[in-house]
């Protein structure tokens, strides 16, 4: 989830929408302790609050806070923070899943392997649209939707 308190509140009144394209899917969330408070109980299957017990000298989480995300691997992780996070960008990089999404910058990190362009997007709002357009192509299941995909 974002850093920033604004972008926070978006991806939390979004979250419905992802749910809904993915309903049979279970959601894992990891926020900031500042943000705990506003989050619903049921609101994410598995719930990771980093504190500031869970941050090493070198400001990254500390090998327990990871060792408890990483029990589970996971289809698809989305990076929604709008700007670079230390943080985030490293348990993004450190967390099995299928498909590593970032929404912040075309030329990020390698292990990224979905990066949404959205270079006319200017807001967190508009390139989470952007994602949906992505997922709803990737989600289909005819051979012309595939080919949509595919280099020209």
């Amino acid at each position: 989830m974002p850093e920033i308190h604004d972008d926070f509140g978006l991806v939390l009144n979004r979250l419905h929408e992802f749910k809904a394209f993915f309903p049979q899917a279970k959601f894992n969330g990891v926020i900031r302790s500042t943000y705990a408070s506003f989050v619903g109980a049921n609101t994410f299957q598995q719930l990771y609050v980093l504190g500031p017990q869970d941050i090493g000298l070198l400001g990254l989480p500390k090998r327990e806070f990871l060792a408890a995300i990483s029990k589970s691997s996971y289809d698809l992780l989305i990076d929604f923070n709008n700007e670079f996070d230390i943080i985030s960008t490293y348990l993004c990089s450190r967390i099995d899943a299928n498909v590593r999404v970032c929404l912040a910058h075309p030329h990020r990190e390698p292990f990224y392997n979905l990066q949404i362009r959205a270079d006319s997007c200017e807001t967190l709002d508009e390139k989470i649209n952007t994602l949906f357009k992505y997922l709803a192509i990737l989600t289909q299941q005819t051979v012309s939707a595939k080919q949509n995909l595919l280099p020209a």
